[in-house]
């Protein structure tokens, strides 16, 4: 029995969160190859529907973009010399890249603030060169962190930080 393939991918075209993202067929045919034995001698061809390739109608090209957002089922044929092996279905899923919107955060003169990350994670990188889920930091200026999410999409989240000089001396 062959499984069906899962085969995730983040949405890193021009719009990040729309749940389309562009495929590389050829890339989950090795992994088809890979999991289940099969030499380059198998050809693997793949289908919107079973049907399709049931009868050797409409390939899909090798870059597929999903025409279902989010998760999208296709089905890969597997043959060699002409004489199907496998028909399998494969799951397409598009995950977010997420930019969280920037924090806006001020300071006293002197003052010290911990800025932290949104997501709990292993992987943290700092414009400053940290690589802790927290910084602290007692300067104006704009903070930046990369990290992954769960999926292994890569997110940025951004603050600003300003500093007040607090009042100038009044004299009453």
């Amino acid at each position: 029995d062959i499984n069906p393939i899962n085969f995730t991918k983040c949405d890193t075209d021009a719009n990040s969160t729309d749940g389309y993202s562009n495929f590389n067929l050829n890339d989950i045919a090795q992994i088809i190859r890979t999991e289940n034995n099969f030499n380059q001698n198998y050809d693997i061809d793949f289908y919107l529907t079973a049907q399709d390739a049931n009868n050797d109608l409409n390939v899909l090209p090798n870059n597929f973009t999903n025409t279902i957002a989010y998760q999208q089922e296709i089905y890969a044929k597997v043959s060699i010399n002409g004489t199907c092996v496998a028909i399998l279905k494969v799951f397409l899923n598009v995950v977010n890249t997420e930019s969280i919107q920037l924090q806006e955060l001020s300071i006293c003169q002197g003052e010290t603030i911990t800025l932290t990350t949104a997501s709990q994670n292993s992987n943290y990188l700092w414009n400053t060169g940290e690589t802790t889920q927290s910084i602290q930091v007692s300067t104006a200026g704009l903070y930046s962190v990369r990290y992954f999410s769960i999926d292994g999409c890569e997110i940025t989240q951004n603050f600003n930080v300003t500093v007040s000089n607090g009042p100038s001396d009044v004299n009453i």
